[in-house]
């Protein structure tokens, strides 16, 4: 690798940094500012709030990042371009894909950097800030209040009001079937916590369903055989997009094993497992503006740029991906058909410049 090769990718890096810190500065500021105004309802001390607010800048920078790739690169980029650099390495005999080539090796090395973020750092510290709130509050804010949340396990479907942390629910109803698809039992209790291979419930209440009968039944605690563990209870104290991909794959495979959709989350994972491909298609898009329209512009013109590219990409993308479940496309395909097909815009428009 020339030393040419390295002042271009040191330009991309340096500019993605930078902006992706101005970014997450201010993120955390609105975060901040969101979090005050409900702090009477979550009972944050001020020095919870900061480790709360702290705690989640990985998960604010793992959903930024490719934006601020895509602006960073256009000022990082623009500015050889507005001193003349670029001009001159043209001159010198360097292809403007070769300058692309350089720009995509960083954007590689970004996008390796976020793939790590987003699998074993940001799930890590986004929920541990989760509980840090659900502990304040006494209710978990990502949970459905409203909504009934069910699980179906085996001839069981339970029925979860709260989920307060990975092995601790409130207000549980279980219905319970034979092989012949028969009510056996309906089983209410207060809470319930993951121990062993089951569950513990306090404050039961039910109804067995035999031949001829109906036998009503209380208990101050039952013990139950309920296969869900705490990795399938997390998915409902975080945002899907906060699970790692082992995270997601676990839950996946319990959806599938009975029978439940799971074609969102299939898009989701792939999402991730492809990131460091869409933060290089990323660095190809900002590329032909660079060497066109923009060089002249000045910094408020790229950022301008930058967003409203960005914006049209994650919609286009949106579009593919939910085109795709809706019409039975493989998720890997679906997911991996706008980077794909931007990247070849991409290097046409570069390899078009003059």
């Amino acid at each position: 690798m020339s030393r040419l090769d390295r002042y271009i990718m040191w330009a991309v890096l340096a500019g993605s940094i930078q902006v992706a810190g101005a970014l997450l500065a201010l993120l955390s500021v609105a975060n901040v500012l969101s979090q005050l105004e409900v702090l009477d309802d979550t009972q944050f001390s001020l020095m919870e709030l900061f480790a709360y607010v702290l705690l989640r800048l990985p998960h604010l920078a793992y959903e930024a990042f490719p934006v601020a790739v895509l602006v960073g690169t256009l000022l990082g980029v623009g500015a050889l371009s507005s001193s003349g650099e670029l001009v001159a390495m043209r001159a010198a005999g360097v292809s403007v894909l070769r300058m692309a080539r350089s720009g995509a090796i960083a954007g590689l090395v970004l996008g390796l950097g976020l793939f790590v973020v987003g699998e074993w750092i940001a799930p890590a510290t986004e929920n541990t800030a989760q509980e840090l709130r659900a502990l304040s509050s006494g209710v978990h804010p990502g949970t459905r209040l409203k909504d009934t949340i069910w699980i179906r396990t085996g001839d069981r479907f339970v029925g979860i009001e709260r989920v307060l942390s990975e092995t601790l629910v409130q207000g549980v109803k279980i219905y319970e079937f034979d092989k012949s698809r028969q009510l056996t039992r309906v089983i209410s209790a207060n809470r319930a916590r993951i121990e062993g291979d089951g569950w513990r419930l306090w404050d039961v209440t039910g109804t067995r369903f035999t031949p001829g009968k109906l036998e009503d039944f209380t208990a101050q605690s039952e013990w139950l055989p309920v296969p869900i563990q705490s990795r399938i209870l997390r998915v409902f104290l975080v945002k899907p997009e906060s699970l790692s991909s082992i995270g997601l794959y676990r839950y996946i495979s319990y959806l599938e094993s009975n029978d439940l959709e799971s074609g969102a989350y299939a898009a989701l994972l792939w999402q991730k497992l492809t990131s460091p491909i869409t933060v290089i298609v990323l660095v190809l898009m900002a590329f032909p503006f660079v060497f066109s329209r923009l060089r002249e512009g000045g910094v408020a013109q790229r950022i301008v740029t930058g967003i409203f590219v960005g914006v049209a990409y994650y919609l286009f993308n949106g579009a593919v991906v939910s085109g795709g479940q809706a019409f039975g496309l493989h998720p890997a395909v679906a997911t991996l058909m706008p980077s794909m097909v931007l990247a070849v815009v991409a290097l046409l428009a570069t390899a078009r410049v003059r």
